[in-house]
């Protein structure tokens, strides 16, 4: 006798951060951090369950978005006492997050710099002048003390077309479209500030005159050095290209 047709389930691979972000959560379910304590800083964090500390900052954000773990400014992160958000199912079983942050910024970086050296090579006049006019208009959003961030998305996006390979601009457009969503706003809420708007507009300067001088490897080494900036700032991971600042 049949049953009637199998229901196919798609399984998705589980994250790492979610599998980290999972494990924290059996960890406040079994009472070794009750709610309303502070959590273990990052680094001892992550001895404690065996990873690296930018895949713990990963899963706390995870955990922030999902309403289990709060951060307060300078004082590290704690454990809610919302007794409802303890029973939320596994992150891994649950809504999609997404792709971790981790992923997304290895991806831009890989693609971005071979998109600054290109942009050097074969930028026009005019797709200079709309870089150009994309600083002025960062500009005027910082001096008023107002984020950047939809400026910032259109100079790394009009940069990527500039590149004439649709390949990359297409892949472009989609990393900062996966950018937009919640693991990433909560992350850039705790670095944004006015400091880093400026030093972002100073990287965006330099890139700007390497491409106008049609200087391909100055224009790829300066994309570099703003992610490594990039990966100190929000990541703490070591520099690729041998230096470190901060900036957006």
């Amino acid at each position: 006798m049949h049953k009637g047709k199998l229901e196919l389930q798609v399984v998705r691979p589980r994250r790492l951060y979610e599998q980290v972000a999972d494990h924290v959560r059996e960890l406040v379910l079994d009472g070794t951090f009750p709610p309303g304590s502070a959590l273990p800083p990052e680094r001892e964090l992550a001895e404690i369950i065996g990873v690296s500390r930018p895949s713990i900052r990963e899963a706390l954000i995870a955990l922030e978005v999902m309403g289990l773990v709060e951060s307060r400014q300078g004082g590290g992160n704690f454990v809610r006492g919302d007794a409802s958000s303890l029973r939320m199912i596994p992150l891994s079983k649950g809504r999609d997050l997404g792709p971790g942050p981790i992923e997304q910024f290895e991806a831009r970086r890989t693609i971005e710099l071979a998109c600054a050296k290109l942009a050097a090579e074969r930028a026009s006049d005019e797709d200079i002048l709309k870089l150009e006019q994309c600083l002025v208009r960062m500009r005027g959003l910082v001096s008023r003390n107002v984020s950047p961030a939809p400026e910032h998305k259109y100079f790394h996006t009009a940069l990527a077309n500039i590149s004439q390979n649709q390949i990359f601009a297409s892949t472009v457009a989609e990393l900062w479209r996966v950018r937009d969503g919640k693991l990433w706003d909560t992350l850039r809420q705790k670095v944004d500030n006015n400091e880093s708007w400026q030093l972002g507009i100073e990287f965006r300067e330099r890139l700007i005159d390497a491409i106008r001088d049609r200087d391909s490897a100055a224009a790829a080494a300066i994309m570099a050095e703003h992610f490594d900036r990039m990966g100190a700032l929000y990541f703490g991971l070591a520099p690729e290209s041998g230096k470190t600042s901060r900036e957006e």
